[in-house]
């Protein structure tokens, strides 16, 4: 099977592990990419909320736009942590596109997680829901990141994890 140039990288982590911010970084840096993002596409719907149901339609419009992009040879930067059956989807994309993905795990620690996400929701001014925080990262704990490359937002600076994932690329 013949590779194109063209890329698929997810972004993967916790709440508060860097994947937004490492999305809009990176944006400055990649040319012809797209990049989307579960929280953007979910919040293109109003009153959606963060369940299974909204999530749902947010990757179905993500893999709509996936295929459109990859279709004129523009490679993507996907910032969400995604499940099993959804990282399922993208390597049939893969295979259909003849494209890589290229699957980076952005770690942080617990404790610094919840200190990013209770500041972003001060900022926002949002109430930080501990439980709710909990609840999430243990679904995203339990997930298998064998076949990721990880970058820990904690002990990397910004600037780091950019050049990082722009080797990785190279």
């Amino acid at each position: 099977m013949k590779i194109s140039s063209n890329k698929i990288i997810v972004l993967d982590g916790a709440k508060g592990a860097g994947k937004s911010t490492t999305s809009n970084l990176l944006r400055g840096e990649l040319k012809d990419y797209a990049f989307l993002s579960m929280d953007t596409q979910r919040y293109a719907i109003s009153g959606s909320t963060t369940n299974d149901y909204y999530n749902d339609i947010a990757f179905k419009s993500i893999v709509a736009l996936i295929r459109f992009y990859l279709s004129k040879n523009i490679s993507i930067v996907i910032d969400s942590g995604l499940k099993k059956e959804r990282l399922d989807t993208l390597k049939i994309l893969s295979e259909e596109f003849s494209v890589k993905v290229i699957l980076v795990y952005l770690s942080c620690p617990k404790d610094e997680l919840w200190d990013r996400v209770k500041k972003r929701d001060e900022e926002r001014g949002k109430v930080s829901d501990k439980k709710r925080f909990d609840y999430v990262y243990e679904i995203q704990q339990s997930k298998d990141f064998q076949n990721h490359i990880e970058i820990d937002t904690f002990k990397n600076n910004s600037e780091t994890v950019i050049k990082n994932i722009i080797s990785i690329l190279n």
